[in-house]
């Protein structure tokens, strides 16, 4: 009956999560540490990150292919990465290339945060970030004290007054 035939319905879309949560990129940012092996590999093959590399953090909206969207923050530099009507765009720039970072907070369920971060040539790498456990907050924190830590005192821009607390982990200094 139509119970049996809705059942069969949820059953299916919960065991095509559950299958995107197995396989598919990790949903939110997550700290590279936290990366599978498989997902290290695959930003390895693409160039996105060194083998040897320490990755700080991750994220990627894509659904299926990690290769299609994403953005990373290395003990280096950060990368921005995405696939749009089958073209590939490829944004990175070093920690003393920076000149200014500014986010914007989402603060509601499903708002994400954004990110411009300027070059010291002009140039911008523009993340988007969701909220989720307020790890966005982690991954502009470990931004800016990466950057800071690789820039000569007084040649960054110093953004407005972050309200955002320092974590812990990622002293400033």
């Amino acid at each position: 009956g139509a119970g049996g035939w809705a059942a069969a319905v949820v059953g299916g879309v919960l065991t095509v999560f559950a299958v995107l949560a197995m396989f598919g990129p990790p949903t939110g940012v997550v700290r590279g540490s936290e990366l599978r092996d498989r997902d290290r590999g695959v930003l390895v093959a693409e160039g996105y990150v060194d083998r040897d590399g320490e990755g700080g953090f991750f994220f990627s909206d894509a659904v299926l292919f990690l290769r299609a969207d994403g953005n990373i923050l290395t003990d280096r530099r950060v990368v921005s990465y995405a696939e749009e009507g089958g073209e590939r765009y490829h944004e990175a720039v070093a920690y003393e290339d920076i000149y200014a970072v500014e986010a914007e907070f989402g603060e509601g369920f499903g708002e994400d945060s954004h990110v411009l971060v300027t070059t010291r040539r002009g140039g911008e790498v523009r993340l988007v970030l969701p909220t989720d456990g307020r790890m966005d907050r982690a991954f502009v924190e470990r931004l800016k004290h990466e950057w800071r830590r690789c820039v000569p005192p007084g040649t960054e821009k110093l953004d407005a007054p972050s309200s955002v607390p320092a974590d812990p982990a990622f002293p400033a200094g």
